[in-house]
């Protein structure tokens, strides 16, 4: 079987015994905070939004896995059109989105079937992606992206296979380069583990970096076990991440801490990660420029079970870790870190 950290945005962090000191909270500035808006039991999106407006959202993230938008070769028709729904929504609410297309998601190569067939930098599967960015593109002329992230905890994946960082890194070069076209002024990342960042393959991880305008960074504050670990361990977090990126700015595009005893975390411990994570982003608040944090509400089961085939692993930690990353219960009651959450935005402006 395989272990949990060849799975998911699990990175295994040393966490720091000492207390913070005691520091005014910055204004926010320039820093753009995003909520992974999951939904409640009951409840309808427009008011979880604003509910997450209140509580400091000022910028979204979406992302789709490559072969959740090329249903067929070269035709693009998604179960549902997620990107003219953002499209039509978010403008008028002046609300940036950063877009996430994945041609690889952590443990998964993300293609549809038909494109797996080639290596990433075969011709025809460069030009492939660049006709779907193409096409994702033409989706959201009204909307603000900020920056595009090519693939999600793409580290996973390509180091089970030495072969597959240097075509990935002419792949990344290539869509890169085609998205600013497509977009003038588009930030460009590919998102990246704390894990991987720390690990054997950093130096081919900088590598995939120069290609990108942002350090695209993921971090959940867990060992290889799911066991989550003291919630200052944000603070290496946040530092080691910086070191990485040199002088490009940090996009946390998936930053989370769980609540389950089954991982043994807790409310509370939960609570006091938020608000380790508004401390150290404050002591990095020119290098880190935007922070999204995962998620708003805990998901139901069967969002857990698809998740646990999706990545193919399936422990107790595990599920509970899932099922436990929102800031608020699964029927919408705020947990403690939801109340955090709202404290240290208050306190900075957002």
């Amino acid at each position: 079987m395989k272990t949990l950290a060849t799975v998911a945005s699990l990175a295994l962090v040393i966490s720091a015994a000492a207390e913070p000191p005691a520091v005014a909270p910055k204004p926010k500035g320039d820093r753009a905070l995003a909520l992974s808006v999951t939904m409640p039991r009951e409840g309808d999106y427009a008011k979880e939004f604003e509910e997450a407006q209140k509580a400091g959202l000022r910028h979204n993230v979406l992302s789709f896995d490559w072969a959740d938008l090329e249903t067929a070769e070269g035709e693009y028709k998604p179960a549902t059109n997620f990107l003219v729904i953002a499209n039509a929504w978010y403008p008028p609410r002046k609300v940036p989105v950063h877009l996430m297309v994945r041609p690889i998601h952590t443990n998964q190569d993300a293609r549809p079937a038909f494109r797996k067939g080639k290596a990433f930098d075969d011709p025809e599967v460069i030009a492939a992606f660049k006709r779907l960015l193409d096409w994702v593109f033409a989706q959201v002329p009204d909307l603000e992206v900020p920056s595009f992230s090519i693939g999600s905890e793409s580290d996973l994946w390509l180091e089970q296979d030495d072969a597959r960082w240097k075509a990935f890194g002419t792949f990344l070069k290539e869509a890169a380069a085609h998205a600013r076209k497509l977009r003038p002024g588009l930030k460009v990342a590919s998102e990246f583990r704390l894990a991987g960042i720390r690990g054997s393959h950093s130096a081919r991880l900088k590598g995939l970096l120069s290609s990108c305008d942002v350090a695209g960074v993921s971090d959940y504050p867990i060992d290889d076990q799911t066991i989550a670990l003291d919630p200052a361990a944000v603070r290496a977090t946040f530092k080691d991440a910086v070191a990485f990126a040199g002088k490009k700015p940090v996009y946390f595009y998936q930053l989370g801490y769980p609540s389950g005893a089954g991982c043994k975390s807790s409310e509370e411990k939960q609570a006091t990660f938020i608000r380790e994570v508004f401390a150290a982003w404050d002591q990095h608040e020119k290098a880190v420029a935007f922070v999204n944090t995962t998620w708003t509400t805990d998901i139901p089961a069967a969002a857990v079970e698809g998740y646990t085939k999706y990545y193919q692993f399936d422990t107790p930690a595990f599920r509970d870790f899932l099922g436990s990353l929102g800031l608020r219960h699964e029927d919408g009651k705020p947990k403690p870190a939801w109340e955090a959450l709202r404290d240290e935005t208050k306190k900075r402006g957002w």
